[in-house]
């Protein structure tokens, strides 16, 4: 209902590709939304080989007049599916269109600059009112079509802890808003974003105690705790850029991708850094990686702290010739002779930095002029190995002695520390370098 509406052809979809249609790739194309049609909900018939099926239910589908479809179809769709006795079980209970109407009417005086939030938003028939009645006054305003579909994300909000509900809702607030996304790319701009209603305590996000970090990330622990995804919370703060990451992330993993990867890409590298250990421990990381893949070595990362000490910069500038048997015989991390050595030289070079300059931090960052480089790259062939920065900054580590810290591993480094922003300006992250 929500493809036809936003005029996908249903019929040409299902003769030619009928798995997208439970997909939604032409759809997320067409609009830039994601979160909206969910493969982990509808995409079992085409993993039982149900193509016939598709072609059918589309074919009769498409007979209807979608673009003309109230907001609350979906609702209205599970409604008919849904016995009443069946709902009332399940303690489901459906606010009447004409009442949820006069309720945002009554509550809502400046729908422009009140916030709603819908905290149990159900199949969203709330939400969609207010986003009407905010579309509504908007017409007599004067903003332009981004400013008001981006006005219109953080205005109007709902959560649940159904998930049926949430892709209830969240077609409820598309259909609604359909007048201003498809304004916004008629005019040229990016309406690309998540719905924002969200699924309430979905992740159980919760901070680890302890942690140097517990104050600026969140920590999501994954199937039996074993694996960790570490967001910063200024990302976690942007629901919208938030819910569309876990969604990539999702997403990469169902596709056989190395979800520690993409979120290395989408939250760590490029994030400028400022934390002298967090900078030591990215300088011996880079400096392990010389003749190997990031891959390789990031899937060592935690490895590589247990094995140095949280990288405390001081402990590891101790280290005896009994912690380098040690780490040569450990096997989280690389165990090349001249890298575990180059380590403890580089943290020895870090204190007498430290001692000279304030800080690491200071050091390095007055290299490249105290803030990132906005680079504007539109292909990864454009971006370069090295650069008259990361050769300035090898030479300058170099002249206090470090080792594996040449140009390229300098500019790696640059990369990662959020020197310079190097991500694409196709992609989410080019525009979020305040992270």
């Amino acid at each position: 209902a929500v493809q036809a509406s936003f005029g996908i052809d249903l019929r040409q979809v299902a003769e030619t590709d009928p798995s997208d249609l439970l997909q939604g790739r032409r759809f997320r194309d067409a609009t830039g939304l994601s979160g909206i049609i969910e493969s982990d909900f509808f995409a079992w018939p085409d993993e039982v080989g149900g193509h016939d099926l598709l072609r059918t239910l589309a074919r009769r589908v498409a007979r209807f007049d979608w673009p003309n479809a109230p907001p609350d179809i979906a609702a209205i769709l599970y409604e008919t599916v849904i016995p009443p006795e069946e709902r009332r079980t399940l303690g489901e209970y459906y606010t009447p269109a004409w009442l949820a109407r006069a309720m945002v009417r009554e509550l809502i005086d400046d729908p422009l600059e009140q916030r709603v939030l819908d905290p149990a938003c159900g199949s969203g028939t709330f939400i969609a009112e207010a986003v009407g009645h905010f579309l509504e006054a908007a017409n007599s305003s004067s903003l332009d079509p981004k400013e008001l579909l981006d006005r219109l994300r953080i205005t109007v909000t709902g959560i649940d802890v159904h998930p049926v509900a949430v892709h209830l809702a969240r077609a409820a607030w598309a259909l609604a808003a359909r007048p201003a996304i498809e304004a916004a790319v008629r005019a040229g701009y990016d309406a690309s974003g998540s719905v924002p209603v969200y699924l309430g305590d979905a992740l159980q996000l919760r901070f680890r105690a302890g942690d140097m970090f517990a104050g600026q990330q969140v920590t999501i622990q994954v199937d039996d705790d074993s694996v960790e995804l570490v967001f910063p919370i200024s990302l976690v703060d942007r629901a919208d850029t938030f819910d569309s990451l876990m969604s990539q992330i999702a997403a990469d993993i169902e596709a056989g991708d190395d979800p520690l990867m993409q979120n290395y890409h989408d939250v760590d590298w490029g994030t400028p850094l400022h934390d002298d250990r967090a900078l030591f421990e990215l300088l011996v990381l880079e400096g392990a990686q010389a003749g190997l893949s990031w891959r390789t070595i990031l899937h060592r990362r935690e490895g590589y702290r247990v094995a140095f000490d949280g990288f405390d910069i001081a402990t590891v500038a101790e280290y005896t010739d009994s912690d380098r048997e040690r780490l040569r015989n450990d096997t989280r991390i690389i165990r090349n002779r001249a890298k575990i050595d180059s380590a403890i030289k580089n943290a020895l070079a870090t204190l007498k930095i430290q001692s000279e300059h304030g800080s690491l931090d200071t050091f390095l960052w007055d290299l490249v002029g105290g803030k990132p480089r906005q680079n504007a790259f539109n292909n990864l062939s454009e971006i370069p190995a090295q650069t008259d920065a990361s050769r300035a900054m090898s030479k300058a580590l170099r002249n206090y002695g470090f080792n594996f810290a040449g140009p390229t591993i300098c500019y790696a480094f640059m990369q990662s520390a959020g020197m310079v922003n190097d991500h694409v300006t196709s992609g989410f992250r080019y525009s979020l370098s305040d992270l």
